[in-house]
């Protein structure tokens, strides 16, 4: 670890313009909140040492209570560890400490996305992935597919899920959506036609609609879906991809079956038609696991499966 001591001219520029005004937030607690977040971003090392409370109060020009009472509150929380005559050094918390929300324990239920708050298994991860990262800091940090390692993970978690992968099949993008965006540019003109389900993912409508082509809809019957639909669909309407959601499908909930998925991988196979598979929902299971992924039907179908780290772990990470 490093033993790096920060002067107080230093530390005032990686805060940079950390304070807001006007703001109702009380000035020691957006300074604990810009300290929060250089710790956690790494710009401030692990075992380095902060100036003292009085040289960097005269360099911000606030007073030394404003910075005590930051200082407090990060020690109170994990970040800081302060010793008489030695200063503060940046450490870690072992847990990740809850939020205060507004209502405190009466805080009822955010209805308006269907997702939850991060776990402290994300804490702990990002605290295992900052000590990771120094041996990555060696190259230039572009690599297109994404990092080795990772994708070497996720093609290890197909493998397991029954679809034979490896890490060069594997192209880790920025979300979903995104690596839906780059497949439309990749396929697709303005003009053409790509299949759907109806209803289905209205961020994906607006994803072929963004790229210039035309969603053609294959309504969804009361239960499973409608093979024989797309079929005739794809034999009338020539798309240049097919964009589908077999697992825990959006809006309807409903999962594929395996009979369901061979017809369909047997469908893409004889007419040639891509098949854009978006497994974002793939994890949120119950009682068992959905069957295997759509590709592991028919090796010569032309299958592109897409799935999401957000619904899987937290939607704060972005990968795709």
């Amino acid at each position: 670890m490093s033993s790096r001591r920060y002067g107080s001219q230093s530390l005032q520029r990686l805060l940079g313009h950390w304070q807001e005004t006007p703001s109702r937030t009380p000035v020691w607690r957006q300074l604990a909140e810009a300290l929060r977040l250089l710790i956690l971003d790494g710009r401030l090392a692990l075992d380095s040492r902060l100036p003292g409370e009085r040289e960097l109060a005269a360099v911000l020009k606030i007073s030394r209570t404003t910075v005590a009472s930051a200082m407090a509150q990060l020690r109170e929380e994990g970040y800081l560890e302060s010793r008489q005559g030695s200063g503060s050094r940046v450490i870690l918390p072992d847990a990740i400490h809850p939020v205060p929300t507004r209502g405190g324990a009466n805080m009822a239920l955010d209805l308006s996305t269907a997702a939850l708050s991060a776990g402290p298994e994300i804490h702990q991860a990002y605290q295992q992935a900052l000590c990771a990262m120094p041996q990555h800091l060696l190259s230039s940090g572009y690599l297109p597919q994404g990092l080795l390692s990772l994708r070497e993970s996720i093609a290890r978690h197909y493998c397991e899920r029954g679809l034979p992968t490896r890490p060069d099949e594997i192209m880790v993008v920025n979300g979903a959506v995104s690596g839906l965006a780059l497949l439309l540019r990749l396929l697709t003109g303005p003009g053409d036609r790509v299949v759907v389900d109806h209803p289905t993912y209205p961020l994906a409508i607006a994803a072929i609609q963004g790229a210039s082509c035309r969603p053609v809809g294959v309504s969804l019957p009361e239960q499973g879906w409608d093979t024989a639909g797309l079929m005739a669909t794809i034999a009338q309407t020539a798309p240049r991809m097919v964009y589908l959601m077999p697992d825990f499908h959006n809006p309807t909930g409903r999962c594929m079956d395996a009979a369901t998925r061979q017809a369909v991988a047997d469908i893409a196979a004889r007419t040639h038609t891509t098949l854009v598979v978006d497994e974002t929902m793939v994890n949120l299971w119950y009682d068992a696991p959905p069957p295997p992924p759509l590709a592991h039907y028919n090796a010569d179908a032309p299958i592109i499966m897409l799935g999401s780290a957000g619904k899987s772990f937290w939607g704060g990470l972005r990968l795709g």
